[in-house]
């Protein structure tokens, strides 16, 4: 075919020639002795760019599979590194002047397999052709060959000193915060905190906790408490006649809770929390009224609503989680946020507007906001069982110890 017998052509890739490509021989170039030892140093330098990703690489693993991953790594390019430099010296000793790059590379590249062809000849050799020193020598060569210089050894043993050093100086950190801490809670109970807390909100008003029994009845109790409390100062005060002479108990205050709840049964039914497998059932509001009354089932915000109702008198509800009490009031069921400071204001501005209008229908509207409030205090680290309620009385006031319930008893 014709084509067979064109002459070869010089013609590369997009019309340019082999020798702009560097393919062929059209360019021979000489390579000086500094031009190859810069070579040099940039083959050693993406030696050591591989090295390093390589060892990222093998620190990703985890564990015996990860020191294994570096210390092959190492061995890999200690011996990659070697094989380098004894090219490079065999490239520099047989350099000479004047002679082009490719014919360099081309008596390198024959040196390089007379070589190899020689190592692989001295590597076929039985032991019986070998003297004994002679492969106790090449022995030692390759063992020296293969291990880490000097250099690299300290590079490697500094690392690991910087690591161990961090990592202690972490561990030492971590105990002096955790010395700290445990010094800073010792002997402060979740309880304690609590308390501290709830005197810090007390303080400013006069204000001071008085302990209740906690027995599933706590928060009747320190309502009859409360009730107790007024009562006494009624009669002290010779303000109104005090048709309530004997001491309240739990029971009674468990008794008004009852009462309200059963007559007022469409306001309150829909926010009763009723045990597992019951609010289904048309007996189960009576059920749970029936547990208020007689049992010793736990009370909360819904039963104080209720008593709020039946006592026509506010309740406040002080917590270490808020800064002002809660109030609760039977009217709509609206409860409200707020202190005794506003809860003062307010009365005065109720007092002064009655002053100016004058209407008795005003003050029996106020009346019940005028009364004297039921004052709790609410915990959730009081006792180990869980919530507990106890009552708040001024911080001077002349109280006896003893309550209704323990009179009862």
């Amino acid at each position: 075919m014709s084509s067979a017998s064109s002459p070869p052509s010089n013609e590369g890739v997009g019309g340019l020639s082999l020798g702009a490509l560097g393919l062929g021989g059209g360019t021979n170039a000489v390579e000086s002795r500094e031009e190859m030892e810069t070579r040099h140093k940039k083959e050693l330098k993406a030696l050591d760019g591989e090295k390093r990703a390589a060892l990222k690489k093998a620190k990703a693993l985890k564990g015996k599979k990860g020191k294994d991953a570096l210390a092959s790594v190492e061995t890999e390019f200690v011996d990659k590194t070697v094989q380098m430099q004894k090219r490079h010296e065999h490239e520099l000793r047989d350099h000479q002047p004047g002679r082009s790059n490719s014919q360099v590379k081309g008596g390198d590249k024959n040196a390089s397999s007379e070589s190899e062809s020689a190592e692989v000849k001295n590597n076929n050799q039985t032991k019986e052709e070998q003297p004994p020193q002679q492969q106790q020598q090449q022995k030692s060569d390759e063992e020296t060959a293969s291990q880490p210089t000097d250099e690299q050894r300290q590079r490697k043993l500094d690392k690991s000193r910087r690591k161990r050093e961090k990592q202690k100086e972490k561990e030492r950190r971590r105990e002096d915060e955790i010395a700290a801490e445990a010094t800073a809670a010792r002997g402060r109970t979740p309880r304690d905190v609590e308390n501290a807390q709830l005197a810090q909100i007390l303080q400013p008003l006069n204000l001071v906790v008085r302990d209740v029994p906690a027995d599933g009845h706590c928060m009747y109790r320190a309502v009859a408490a409360q009730l107790d409390n007024l009562n006494r100062n009624n009669s002290n005060n010779n303000n109104s006649n005090n048709n309530n002479s004997k001491p309240c108990d739990y029971v009674h205050v468990r008794g008004l809770c009852a009462q309200v709840l059963q007559e007022r049964q469409e306001e309150f039914a829909p926010f009763v929390e009723y045990n597992e497998g019951e609010g289904v059932a048309e007996g189960d509001y009576n059920a749970y009224v029936e547990r208020v009354r007689s049992s010793s089932e736990w009370g909360g915000h819904l039963e104080l609503r209720a008593l709020a109702v039946a006592l026509d008198r506010p309740i406040h509800v002080y917590s270490a989680t808020s800064a002002t009490a809660t109030i609760i009031t039977g009217e709509n069921h609206n409860d409200n946020t707020n202190d005794d400071h506003n809860d003062n204001n307010n009365n005065n501005n109720n007092n002064n507007n009655k002053n100016k209008n004058n209407n008795n229908n005003n003050n029996n509207n106020n009346n019940a906001a005028e009364k004297e409030p039921i004052r709790l205090s609410y915990h959730l680290h009081y006792y180990s069982l869980g919530e507990h309620y106890n009552q708040v009385l001024p911080l001077n006031a002349n109280t006896s110890t003893t309550t209704g319930d323990d009179a009862r008893q």
